[in-house]
């Protein structure tokens, strides 16, 4: 009865500005982050509905049925900087789809949420830690 989007690709040129960002990058991340989430979320949305029928007498919650997006703060539009560009675009688009899609699938009883589940240690991950302490370093008074 849950269903959890959590694949996602990110650019390793975090530093790229927003005018550097080339559309092919873009358009393979918004593919990957954005596209392939709505294509699993659709393909999985009669089965949730199914679960979610059938704890019909259950709130709005993830026992009924639910689609967990991985999203991040760098998705943001209040925190938005000028880093990991074109992975920022991407995670905003899925917070959009994200909103969009739980407004459109409350009336079958299934909750959608993006969350942010803070820096995870992976081959993503690990890159994106050091670029940010290195930012981190630069920005901080000494």
């Amino acid at each position: 009865n849950i269903l959890i989007n959590n694949a996602a690709v990110a650019s390793w040129d975090k530093n790229k500005g927003v005018k550097e960002c080339t559309s092919e990058e873009l358009n393979q991340l918004f593919n990957v982050n954005v596209a392939a989430t709505h294509a699993v979320t659709t393909a999985f949305h009669p089965l949730l509905k199914q679960s979610a029928s059938l704890n019909n007498k259950l709130p709005l919650c993830s026992a009924r049925g639910a689609v967990i997006n991985f999203s991040s703060v760098l998705g943001s539009i209040s925190y938005a900087q000028v880093y990991a560009v074109s992975y920022a675009i991407s995670k905003a688009a899925l917070n959009m789809l994200t909103k969009l899609t739980g407004l459109e699938l409350k009336k079958d009883g299934i909750l959608c949420v993006a969350i942010h589940p803070g820096w995870v240690k992976t081959d993503m991950g690990g890159i994106m830690l050091l670029c940010l302490q290195k930012k981190l370093l630069m920005i901080s008074p000494t």
